[in-house]
C-alpha cells in the first residue's frame, strides 16, 4: 500500500500541495486529474521522493520514504515521466535499463535481467521491434517501449505522468487497457491523465486536485453523480452505455 499523509510541497514561498492524504492499494488503477498547474506532476515527484521542500510523509508498504534509499524507492515504484525522448538505443537495450535499480556496482547485466527484459518486450507486443532504434519508431511504440522498461523493474507500483500525451485515440485506448490489466494482475498503478472521459472510463478510482488541495477521491460513478467534476473543470459530462460498457463524454 502507498500511504500519503498530510503531504505539503512548496516552490519558494508558494504552496503547491496542501496536506494531501490518500492511500492506494496494489491491484488498483488510480487516476489523478486536475486543471493545469494544479500540482499533479508535483505530487508524483513528491511521492517518489524526488522533490525538496516537502513535509508530511509517504509510506511504501508501511515503511517511510524517509527511511529508504533512492535505489530502494526505485525498486518499489517504477516511474514513466511525461516526456520520453527518442534515441539510438534499441528497444531491447532501452527495456533492459529497467533492471538498473536491481544492479549493484559494477552494473553488469545478468542473464536473468536479459530474460526479464525479453519477457516485458513480449508482454507489450514489441518482439518484432526488439532490435529497432527508438528514433525509428512512432510515438505510440516509443511509449509502449517506455512502459516495458518500467515493467522490467518488477516493482509493485507504477506511476505515470500523462502517458497518453501525443498518442492517437487508438494508441491511448490500448495503453489504458494495458494499465488496467496490470493493475488487475496485482500492480498498483497511479497515472496522471488530462482526458476526463478516458479517466472516468478506465479508472477504478479518481483523485481530483484543485487549488493545492485533494478535493475528491472516489469511483468514477460516484464522482459523476456528485457533480464535482463539473464544479472543478467547468464542463458538462454525460454518459451512455455501449456494448455493455459505460462511456463518458463532454457535452
Amino acid at each position: 500500500m502507498v500511504e500519503c499523509k498530510e503531504l505539503c510541497a512548496f516552490y519558494g514561498k508558494s504552496q503547491v500541495l496542501d496536506k494531501i492524504s490518500f492511500t492506494m492499494e496494489r491491484g488498483e488503477f488510480v487516476v489523478l486529474v486536475g486543471k493545469n498547474a494544479a500540482g499533479k506532476t508535483t505530487l508524483l515527484r513528491a511521492l517518489l521522493g524526488a522533490l525538496k521542500g516537502t513535509s508530511g510523509d509517504v509510506l511504501l508498504d508501511g515503511v517511510s520514504q524517509k527511511d529508504l534509499k533512492r535505489a530502494q524507492i526505485a525498486q518499489r515504484i517504477a516511474y514513466l515521466p511525461q516526456h520520453t525522448n527518442a534515441s539510438a538505443f534499441t528497444v531491447f537495450d532501452t527495456v533492459l535499463m529497467g533492471r538498473l535499480p536491481h544492479l549493484s556496482y559494477p552494473r553488469i547485466y545478468r542473464e536473468q535481467d536479459r530474460k526479464i527484459a525479453r519477457e516485458c518486450i513480449e508482454k507489450l507486443s514489441l518482439t518484432p521491434y526488439m532490435d529497432t532504434p527508438l528514433n525509428n519508431l512512432s510515438g505510440g511504440f516509443r511509449q509502449r517501449t517506455a512502459l516495458a522498461c518500467a515493467l522490467a523493474c518488477e516493482s509493485d507500483y507504477l506511476f505515470l505522468d500523462e502517458p497518453t500525451t501525443f498518442l492517437d485515440i487508438e494508441s491511448s485506448m490500448e495503453l489504458l487497457r494495458t494499465l488496467c490489466n496490470l493493475a488487475h494482475d496485482g500492480k498498483g498503478v497511479l497515472a496522471v491523465l488530462h482526458d476526463l472521459p478516458l479517466a472516468l472510463r478506465f479508472a477504478d478510482r479518481i483523485l481530483i486536485l484543485d487549488g493545492a488541495h485533494l478535493v475528491a477521491s472516489d469511483t468514477p460513478d460516484v464522482l459523476f453523480s456528485s457533480g464535482v467534476l463539473e464544479d472543478v473543470f467547468g464542463v458538462r459530462i454525460e454518459r451512455t452505455e455501449a456494448d455493455g460498457e459505460t462511456i463518458y463524454y463532454i457535452s
